[in-house]
């Protein structure tokens, strides 16, 4: 979904430019140009309408409202909603991309603090990983659109191996008609304290810290997803854009007057309102697509990959990745190019 282009730049050039500006995928011509098309035919169409078709009495009252509009077309304030309107909305995006929920943090602190390579303590360490991820991906089922096609319903998560079937019978026993996100952060905590009780765990105020600023991160998520921007303002910006270029439909008409049309070229199609049209649309198109970052769209987040990330991390953060031993060998060949001088080798157990 993520559209990546920091390759293009890597390089300063005359042509990155140039590979930036005409990608297509995620690209603002991809986002705006029907809306551009249907905009320049309707220009087109009311121009053949006034120029044919229209008896020189009409032209006349066509031009008074040519004139009206365009004399007071700034009352629109565009730059300024419209920019402050995207401001707030990439505010609460960069807050909802810093507080997605890694588990890397909450995985090696407990492979540290949770001693024990007996069974038992992996499997307390395996299972506080696993309540994790089934924490996260019952939150984005509920706001993410890809997840939520991925996971439709309780049994897609058991068969994914991230919930068992007798912890699926405790969720249902628990009778609320509103979320449960908060029942596998109680059985961690239930962990803890038979890892606390059993000295397995030698500082469980600071993993407690860890667990409730994870579980605070997901919680920033949900209230960003019920409570979104005041809808009247979201409709209010998006009307100012629409209205202010259907006035220009009518207010950047060229005139066939001659004492008036002298001095003007007639272009047919305002190339400047056009660009005008690109600009600000796009500028819309921004902030429509990270109002919501958690859908469909090619710059939303890719919820799926942060889950998958989660779930292959939980396995191999159990295993003990103690070094062994550290041995330096100096390569005797400074000219052969494939010779690796100072090699480090690390053996693990």
């Amino acid at each position: 979904m993520t559209v990546s282009y920091h390759l293009h730049l890597a390089s300063v050039s005359s042509l990155t430019f140039l590979h930036v500006l005409f990608r297509w995928k995620g690209s603002v011509w991809k986002q705006i140009y029907k809306e551009l098309l249907v905009w320049i035919t309707t220009f087109l169409i009311i121009s053949l309408f006034y120029r044919y078709l229209l008896s020189n009495q009409h032209k006349t009252i066509f031009e008074k409202l040519i004139k009206y509009f365009n004399d007071r077309l700034n009352y629109i304030p565009t730059t300024f909603i419209l920019g402050f309107f995207v401001h707030i909305i990439l505010s609460r995006w960069s807050a909802i991309f810093h507080n997605m929920g890694y588990i890397e943090s909450y995985a090696l602190f407990t492979s540290n603090y949770i001693s024990g390579t007996d069974l038992e303590s992996k499997v307390l360490r395996e299972t506080i990983a696993r309540y994790m991820c089934l924490t996260q991906v019952l939150v984005f089922r509920d706001i993410s659109i890809s997840v939520r096609k991925r996971f439709p319903n309780i049994d897609s998560i058991i068969n994914a191996g991230i919930i068992t079937v007798e912890e699926k019978k405790i969720l249902d026993i628990i009778k609320l008609q509103y979320n449960k996100y908060w029942v596998p952060i109680r059985w961690i905590h239930n962990i803890a304290q038979v890892a606390r009780d059993q000295q397995r765990i030698t500082n469980d105020i600071m993993y407690c810290k860890l667990l409730n600023q994870f579980r605070h991160d997901l919680q920033l998520l949900c209230n960003y997803d019920w409570v979104p921007l005041p809808l009247v303002y979201t409709q209010a910006v998006f009307l100012a854009i629409y209205v202010y270029f259907f006035v220009c439909l009518l207010s950047r008409q060229f005139i066939s007057n001659n004492e008036v049309s002298f001095f003007k070229l007639d272009l047919i199609i305002p190339i400047m309102t056009t660009i005008q049209f690109i600009f600000y649309t796009g500028w819309l198109k921004i902030a429509q697509a990270l109002i919501n970052p958690f859908g469909d769209d090619d710059d939303d987040f890719e919820c799926n990959y942060l889950i998958d990330k989660n779930i292959t991390v939980r396995y191999y953060y159990n295993y003990d990745y103690t070094v062994k031993r550290l041995s330096f060998l100096q390569t005797c060949n400074s000219n052969n190019r494939h010779s690796c001088a100072n090699t480090t080798c690390i053996l693990f157990n």
